[in-house]
C-alpha cells in the first residue's frame, strides 16, 4: 500500500486560511462524545497577538485527511476570548463549540402534549434546526409520567430524558440521533463502510495489536477494571447507559415522600410556567417541616404511577456498564472519520506456532476479537504533522 501523508485545511467564515495562518497552528483537537456537544480546540503560537483573526463569533471549519482526501472534521464557532500565556511567544488555546450549543443557551419551562418519547425528541430537534432520527422501544408514556421541562435548556432536558429512558443521543451533521442504548452502537456502525482492504465483512470497528490476522492499528492500550457506580454504600447509583454520576437538580417538580414519588399537579405546573416566583414559594413551603409535607402534597401534588419506560434508565444498569472494564486505545494511524457510538472488537495473536499465541491478556478478547466493546468517545488531534486518534471503550 502506498504510504499516506497527512493533509489538513482550516476555513474561517468560508475562506481558506490554511496558507496564511496555518503556520501558527501548533495543535488541533476535535472531541466527539455521546450525550454531549462536539467541541474542538486550536492551539495557536505566534510572535505577536493576531488581531484580525480568531475573533469571537467567527465560524471555523476543520478538515483532516490523507493524500489530500480531506473530510470535514468539525464546524463550530469561537464563543469566548481565548486563555493563553506569553514567554518568548504568545500561546492561545481557542475553544470552538458545535452549532448545537444553541440548545444550551435558553432555559425553558413547558409541558408536552403528546405522550411519546419520539414526539418530544422530534419537537426539540426541529425547534433547533435539526432532523431527528429516533428509535425507542416502548415509546408511549403513561400520561402521569409525562416528562416536564422546568427551568432547563433543551440540551439539559434531552440529556435527562435520555438518562431516564435508557437511551443515548448524538449529533451527526444536521441530524440528532436518539436511540435505545442497546441499539445505538449498531446504528453508529452503519456510518462507516466495511474495511474491504482487511477483508472485513462486518461493520464493527476492528482494533488489532501485533497480529497477522488483520491490519494492526493499536499503538497503545490502557485498561482498568471498574466498579459500577451505586454499588458502594453512600454512592449515587447509575442513572443509565452513560454513567453520569449524580443526578443534576433538574427534578424540582418531583419529590419522594414515605416511599412514594409525587409530582406537581398539571394546574400547578401551569402556574410555575407563568409565574417564576411560584417555584421558590413552593420550595419554601416544602422545607417548613416534615409534619406539614403531607398537607403540602395533598394540596399541590399527586402520586406517580408505576415506573415505565420513562424511568427505565433509573431502574437498571446496562450490563456492559455494571461491571467489566474500560480502556483507552491510541491508534498507530489516526482515523479522522471515526465517530461514536461504535461497536469495537480487540484482536491479537499469530498463526506462527513458535511465537506466543497472545500479546494481550485473554480478558481483553475472545477468539478473534468477538467480545464487543462499546465506544462512546473519540478524540482526534493534529500535532507535529500527524493525525492521532484516541477512543474510549467499555464493556
Amino acid at each position: 500500500m502506498k504510504p499516506k501523508f497527512t493533509t489538513w485545511k482550516l476555513e474561517a467564515n468560508g475562506e481558506d486560511i490554511t496558507r496564511l495562518y496555518g503556520k501558527y497552528v501548533s495543535n488541533i483537537e476535535v472531541s466527539y462524545k455521546v450525550n454531549s456537544i462536539p467541541t474542538a480546540t486550536l492551539q495557536v503560537v505566534s510572535p505577536s497577538y493576531l488581531e484580525d483573526i480568531f475573533e469571537v463569533g467567527m465560524e471555523l471549519k476543520i478538515f483532516m485527511g490523507f493524500d489530500r482526501n480531506n473530510i470535514e472534521m468539525f464546524t463550530g464557532k469561537i464563543t469566548a476570548m481565548p486563555p493563553g500565556n506569553v514567554e518568548s511567544l504568545i500561546k492561545l488555546n481557542i475553544k470552538l463549540v458545535d452549532n448545537a450549543v444553541k440548545m444550551a443557551k435558553i432555559q425553558k419551562s413547558r409541558t408536552f402534549k403528546i405522550p411519546k418519547i419520539s414526539t418530544i425528541v422530534q419537537q426539540i430537534a426541529v425547534e433547533n434546526g435539526y432532523v431527528p432520527v429516533v428509535d425507542v422501544d416502548n415509546d408511549t408514556i403513561d400520561i402521569s409520567d409525562m416528562p416536564i421541562q422546568i427551568g432547563q435548556t433543551d440540551l439539559a432536558f434531552l440529556f435527562q430524558l435520555s438518562q431516564h429512558t435508557g437511551c443515548i443521543f448524538w449529533y451527526y451533521g444536521k441530524y440528532i440521533y436518539f436511540y435505545d442504548a442497546d441499539k445505538a452502537h449498531s446504528m453508529g456502525d452503519v456510518f462507516r463502510m466495511p474495511d474491504i482492504h482487511n477483508m472485513d465483512v462486518t461493520p464493527i470497528y476492528k482494533l488489532a495489536y501485533r497480529t497477522d490476522f488483520i491490519k494492526n492499528n493499536i499503538a497503545s492500550i490502557d485498561w482498568k477494571f471498574k466498579q459500577a457506580q451505586g454499588s458502594a454504600p453512600g454512592t449515587t447509583a447509575v442513572m443509565g447507559f452513560n454513567e453520569v454520576g449524580s443526578d443534576p437538580d433538574y427534578k424540582g417538580h418531583e419529590v419522594r415522600f414515605e416511599g412514594v414519588t409525587y409530582r406537581f399537579k398539571p394546574e400547578v405546573i401551569k402556574e410555575i410556567e407563568h409565574k417564576k416566583g411560584l417555584k421558590k414559594y413552593l420550595k419554601i413551603k416544602w422545607i417548613t417541616g416534615v409534619e406539614k409535607r403531607a398537607e403540602f402534597i395533598k394540596q399541590y401534588m399527586k402520586p406517580v404511577s408505576q415506573p415505565g419506560k420513562i424511568h427505565e434508565g433509573e431502574n437498571y444498569v446496562a450490563s456492559h456498564k455494571s461491571m467489566g472494564m474500560e480502556a483507552t486505545v491510541t491508534l498507530n494511524q489516526g482515523d479522522p472519520s471515526l465517530r461514536p457510538p461504535r461497536t469495537c472488537s480487540i484482536t491479537d495473536g499469530t498463526h506462527n506456532p513458535q511465537a506466543h499465541s497472545s500479546f494481550l491478556p485473554d480478558f481483553l478478547m475472545s477468539g478473534l476479537g468477538t467480545t464487543k466493546w462499546y465506544c462512546n468517545e473519540v478524540v482526534t488531534s493534529l500535532q507535529n504533522g500527524m493525525i492521532n486518534t484516541k477512543l474510549k471503550v467499555s464493556r
